[in-house]
């Protein structure tokens, strides 16, 4: 698979890494905590004739700069960025936290042709924010980077009604061996969006893009393209 670096700049200077490949409709791809775009390059390879690939390095990731002071909305800012590079047509595929920086990026007016959600780890409930919590003590000590997620993540808490109002077309994945603390923002979500749609991935978990990159390169296939 022939593949190209292009860096775009966020809005407060930050300077993102893309690996772009394939050819076909844009299909930007944000990956989650202690991640790289990296982690999607089986899933692209699988694609490289359907879509055009976008494999974002989040701020602070892969070969992506970073800055002194991190948010969610400055995520939610990168993403925007990248999908304007990519092109109104584009589809915005996010993992786990980068799930949540897609849905932070609709709340503040991503306008894409559709997004996929694969288990964003939205701290719908008691127990979704005590795993959460738990998986931020684990990092702490050997990821600044991953443990400032974390913190980003319990305070969208205040803003989970909002996630509920997209508007874009929004498709949700979820792995059928996964933790309730995955499924259930899902089901959250499914509950509460207009018009969305959900595939379970069977025998599957929450990472699914890596351990059976062609069954979920189908999966997207069968979702995006009928």
């Amino acid at each position: 698979m022939v593949s190209a670096l292009r860096y775009v700049a966020s809005p407060d200077g930050v300077r993102l890494s893309l690996t772009v490949s394939g050819e076909g409709p844009p299909l930007v791809m944000v990956h989650g905590a202690m991640d790289s775009g990296a982690t999607w390059s089986d899933v692209a390879t699988e694609l490289q004739r359907d879509f055009t690939c976008f494999l974002i390095d989040r701020r602070g990731h892969g070969a992506s700069t970073d800055a002194a002071e991190h948010s969610l909305a400055r995520e939610a800012d990168d993403v925007i960025a990248v999908a304007a590079e990519a092109g109104p047509d584009a589809v915005i595929l996010g993992h786990s936290f980068g799930a949540v920086v897609v849905l932070e990026a609709l709340r503040r007016g991503l306008d894409v042709a559709a997004v996929v959600l694969y288990e964003p780890p939205l701290p719908v409930s008691e127990s979704v924010a005590v795993a959460n919590r738990e998986g931020s003590e684990a990092v702490r000590a050997r990821s600044v980077t991953v443990s400032r997620e974390f913190y980003a993540l319990e305070k969208c808490a205040e803003v989970l009604d909002e996630y509920t109002r997209a508007v874009i077309p929004m498709l949700l994945l979820e792995g059928a061996n996964s933790p309730m603390q995955f499924r259930e923002p899902v089901g959250y979500l499914a509950r509460r969006v207009p018009g969305v749609r959900v595939k379970e991935l069977v025998g599957q978990d929450h990472f699914a893009h890596r351990t059976a990159p062609a069954m979920f390169a189908g999966v997207l296939r069968e979702l995006l393209l009928g």
